[in-house]
């Protein structure tokens, strides 16, 4: 295939799928070869791809340039196109399972559609050397995540129905849900609508983020959202509160270890190595608790859902 050829148009990635590639979780992204946003019906291997940062904030993007694919800071080394049935559990390895059969399974779920017989394209990368851009953008200061909000459909899908209290006498107790790296309060908010009861915490380091949540959180509720840097103040606070600043604070950690009934975190690995024994401990004890992207060192998770690339880890 060549460089003018009309199924070689482009290859978008929501930088979700990517990062776990960038960050060593997985090696290989599986998906559905619809043959319009993909490198058509004869997938070439061995593609050539520049090691320039294309983008990072938004979607990572690859498109054709002479033949070549430009992704951001990775390099597709080899492009396999399988029937679904023809999978193996080589190829689930790759995608940080277990079986060939989860992975399968997971698929469906991710294109409900597909049939045993349909096509998926199976993108095995390779990672270049970080540049210091997308170092800066991901690891700024103690940062442990970048600001990645989470889509409404996987609150509500996936979130809400997994870590709401089992029953209303659960939400009628103590019951508390935590939000580590809580963004712009997306989630906090529509567990806070939908379970009134419980008491949510977000943390959030980065200051402005923070206060984005305040005003999302602030307009839904109609009432003032306290900020503080003191969990002291977190731990004798009702109904919904920020705190802005580091997810391994000594309160914070005691919350999760402690109290925390229910909680939704977005780290990578780095922050998810730091924060492990914690959430060990806290899952353990009984905590539910939910994983976006990323897998929780030294935890199996129950079960594994896929949203467009995005591997969501439940314990």
């Amino acid at each position: 295939m060549n460089a003018t050829s009309p199924a070689l148009k482009f290859l978008d990635f929501h930088h979700d799928c990517i990062q776990p590639i960038l960050n060593g979780t997985k090696t290989t992204t599986t998906r559905l070869d619809n043959g319009v946003s993909t490198f058509g019906p004869q997938s070439p291997n061995n593609i050539p791809v520049d090691s320039k940062v294309f983008t990072f904030q938004g979607d990572f993007l690859a498109v054709s340039r002479s033949g070549n694919c430009v992704f951001a800071n990775c390099r597709a080394v080899n492009i396999t196109r399988k029937r679904l049935k023809d999978l193996n559990d080589d190829d689930a390895k790759k995608e940080d399972y277990q079986t060939v059969k989860e992975l399968q399974g997971v698929l469906k779920r991710a294109y409900p559609s597909a049939t045993d017989e349909d096509f998926f394209l199976m993108i095995d990368f390779e990672v270049l050397s970080p540049t210091g851009d997308v170092q800066q953008q991901l690891f700024r200061g103690d940062k442990l995540a970048p600001f990645n909000p989470t889509s409404d459909c996987v609150i509500q899908e996936y979130v809400l129905p997994y870590l709401s209290p089992n029953s209303q006498l659960d939400a009628k107790q103590k019951y508390v849900f935590m939000d580590l790296g809580c963004g712009d309060g997306r989630v906090m908010e529509q567990f806070a609508v939908r379970n009134p009861q419980s008491k949510c915490i977000g943390v959030e380091y980065d200051f402005l983020v923070v206060q984005r949540a305040k005003k999302r959180l602030e307009h839904t509720f109609g009432t003032t959202i306290s900020v503080t840097t003191d969990t002291n103040e977190i731990k004798t606070e009702n109904g919904t509160a920020l705190f802005h600043g580091d997810v391994l604070s000594p309160g914070i950690l005691k919350l999760i270890e402690e109290d925390a009934a229910a909680i939704f975190v977005f780290l990578v690995p780095e922050g998810m190595k730091r924060l492990a024994e914690t959430l060990q401990t806290a899952v353990h004890r009984g905590c539910k608790l939910i994983s976006y992207i990323f897998k929780v060192p030294g935890l199996e998770a129950k079960r594994k859902e896929v949203f467009k690339g995005v591997t969501i880890y439940f314990y």
